[in-house]
This record gives structure tokens, C-alpha cells and sequence, in this order.
């Protein structure tokens, strides 16, 4: 059975919301019952398993519950959504058609067509229109994962980013926040803030920046990482930087290095 829900008459989506009726496939049963909050809504509860599309985005459940009031579709179980820029798994996964909204938890993992670069973790919230600049956010101290490049051997290197906050910006921006900790084959990094860039290759570490290899350990206020076929080739520390090895110490304002 295929239902089409739109608007609720008198209830205005969010400015500059590019809104969609759901359209929603069932399996199982559908028991309605009154909303208690509005008059004339009501709350349909959905046997799966479910598909439910709103425009180019497709998404499944073993169950779903419809709350006509809010224009709000929850997607319960074994959740699998897609569209044109990313694909989706998590336990439970809520639209709100009103701000165009979704909003995953439970065993979340996200991963952007484009690139393969992922994100994992206890929740992400994102805007179902893709605009330019438009933000995936992930919180709860979530893992990030980054491909970039690959190595001589035609290998692709992984970006491993653990933060309390990590964020997808556009198509190939990403940022991260809040006591992070990096891994990228035998390079280590740990910072408070950090922006990635897939197109430039490059990461820039903020707020008590270090990037530890073998043989060396770098750190300032800030640090500036670039790399070429996947492999970190230059490092720049800038405001008490320091760096050290077996040998040697070295501190100054700004530290630059080219790795061999």
C-alpha cells in the first residue's frame, strides 16, 4: 500500500525549507490514533517493513511512526536511508519535514558518495537538500574517517579522526572539535580543533597541536599538515613550536619541514 502525505493545512514549513510530501510504502498495518496536541491530526503507527521517499531521498525501517501535527516521520529498526550525496545505517532515524531535517541515533554510519570519507557514532543530524556549504554534524564523540590519496604503492591511506564534535561541510570540507585524536598509518596527532580539506590535501590542527612520527615529534599552537599521493610530506608549526627527536631539540616561533 503506497500513502502520500503532505502539509498539514496552517502549518508553515521553516524559511528556505525545500519541503517534499512523503510517500510512504507499508507492508504491515496501519493503526491511526488523534494527536491530542492538534486538533483534527492524527499519529499513524506503521507496520514494516517501510519505505518512506521525500523527493530524491529514500529511506527503510521495520517500522515507522507518522506524526501529522509536526510533519515528522520516524523511522524504527534496521534504518537504511539514501540520497543523491550520501547513504545512511542507524537503529532509529527521524525526518522532520518541517526544517527538512534528519536526524539519526544508535550505530550510525554515514558515508558520502563522492569520496567514501565516513562518519560513525551515537548520532548525525543533517539537512536532507544539499546546498553549498550545507553541514552534516556528528556529536557524542563520534569517528570520522578520511580517505585521501593514495601511496606509491597505489594504496588508499585512511584519516582516522576521533572528536567530541565532528562535521562534514560541502563535498569536501571537514572539521572536527573537542579533544581530538588523529591516526594516519604511523602518524599521530592530537589537537582541540582541526579542519580537513580532501581537495587540498591538507589538515590544519588548532589549539595545542602535536604530530608525532617515527623519529620525531612536532607541536605549536597550530599546525599546518600537507600531503602528496597520501603521504605526509610537509609540516608547519606556527606560535611556540617545538620540535624534537632522538638528537635533536628545536624550538622557535614558527617550525617548517619538508619529509623525506
Amino acid at each position: 500500500l503506497c500513502l502520500a502525505l503532505g502539509m498539514t493545512p496552517g502549518l508553515a514549513p521553516a524559511q528556505g525549507v525545500n519541503r517534499c510530501p512523503l510517500n510512504i510504502r507499508r507492508a504491515g498495518e496501519r493503526v491511526e490514533r488523534p494527536d491530542p496536541t492538534q486538533e483534527g491530526a492524527i499519529t499513524a503507527f506503521i507496520g514494516g517493513p517501510v519505505t518512506v521517499s521525500c523527493g530524491d531521498a529514500v529511506m527503510t525501517g521495520d517500522s515507522a511512526v507518522w506524526r501529522q501535527a509536526t510533519q515528522q516521520a520516524v523511522m524504527i529498526g534496521n534504518v537504511r536511508y539514501r540520497d543523491t550525496t550520501r547513504t545512511l545505517n542507524s537503529e532509529r532515524l527521524t525526518y522532520n519535514g518541517t526544517r527538512d531535517e534528519v536526524i539519526a541515533v544508535n550505530d550510525v554510519r554515514l558515508v558520502r558518495i563522492s569520496s567514501g570519507a565516513m562518519l560513525e557514532g551515537p548520532r548525525v543530524t543533517f539537512t536532507r537538500s544539499p546546498f553549498a556549504g550545507s553541514r552534516t554534524v556528528a556529536t557524542e564523540r563520534p569517528r570520522m574517517t578520511l580517505p585521501s590519496g593514495r601511496d606509491g604503492a597505489g594504496e588508499g591511506q585512511l584519516t582516522i579522526v576521533d572528536a567530541d564534535v565532528a562535521e562534514f561541510v560541502g563535498e569536501s570540507e571537514a572539521f572536527a572539535s573537542g579533544n581530538i585524536e588523529m591516526v594516519r598509518g604511523d602518524i599521530r596527532a592530537s589537537a582541540e580543533r582541526a579542519r580537513f580539506s580532501e581537495t587540498a590535501e591538507r589538515a590544519v590542527l588548532y589549539e595545542d597541536a602535536v604530530i608525532a612520527g617515527e623519529g620525531f615529534d612536532l607541536a605549536g599552537d597550530s599546525i599546518v599538515a600537507g600531503f602528496e599521493l597520501g603521504e605526509l610530506k610537509t609540516i608547519h608549526a606556527f606560535e611556540h613550536a617545538v620540535a624534537s627527536g632522538n638528537r635533536f631539540k628545536l624550538q622557535a616561533d614558527q617550525i617548517r619541514a619538508r619529509l623525506l
